[in-house]
């Protein structure tokens, strides 16, 4: 018998405890739950993550680095300045959007169990201050790039509530919100070069 590698282990670990969050919410998730959708014993699983704390920090850690990891890869694409970061940025998040790779629901779900391990968000905390630092070097504009990329968070979350609302609303709503993006993005001096496509595919996928 072949044994994989621990790392593949940890991998599926990682996985599984993410399709049981969007199950039972993050808060309610059990090792036992994760070992048995992971296909391994709970020893197993306490060799990577001795306590339910230590593998919702690996789930988020590990989040947090698949972003680095598109933001890093996007980043060779534009110039090495304030506007080509934003510009990234956008591209990232809206590859994210688009495969649907995370789902708001899961996140939420982790943002929740904050409440009671609010060390939970430290690293999270610490990328968003330092992409506000970076946003801040743009200046003037630093607003108007702070609310774009809020607005793709939006576009993130609105897809855990879509079935709320009727397909010919959120179509109008969508509409309305890439037009704006667009225009946004065509005036300012940090947008010119990022294709509007950009954001008129996280909408539509948000849609």
């Amino acid at each position: 018998m072949i044994r994989k590698p621990r790392s593949d282990a940890r991998a599926r670990i990682l996985d599984a405890a993410l399709a049981v969050a969007d199950r039972v919410g993050a808060a309610h998730l059990t090792l036992d739950a994760v070992a048995a959708e992971a296909g391994v014993s709970k020893g197993g699983l306490l060799y990577h993550f001795a306590n339910k704390e230590l593998l919702l920090r690996g789930v988020v850690e590990h989040h947090m680095a698949e972003h680095q990891r598109d933001l890093d890869l996007a980043a060779t694409q534009f110039p090495p300045d304030a506007g080509g970061y934003l510009q990234a940025f956008v591209h990232a998040q809206s590859g994210e959007l688009m495969s649907r790779r995370k789902e708001p629901g899961v996140t939420q779900s982790f943002i929740a169990a904050a409440v009671n391990t609010p060390d939970l968000m430290d690293l999270p905390r610490q990328q968003a201050r330092a992409h506000i630092g970076r946003l801040r070097a743009l200046g003037p504009d630093f607003i108007d790039a702070l609310l774009m990329t809020l607005a793709l968070d939006g576009l993130f979350f609105r897809r855990h509530v879509r079935n709320a609302r009727s397909g010919r609303s959120r179509a109008r709503t969508a509409a309305r919100g890439a037009g704006r993006a667009r225009e946004g993005l065509g005036r300012a001096p940090f947008g010119r070069g990022l294709s509007p496509a950009h954001v008129s595919a996280a909408d539509s996928s948000a849609g």
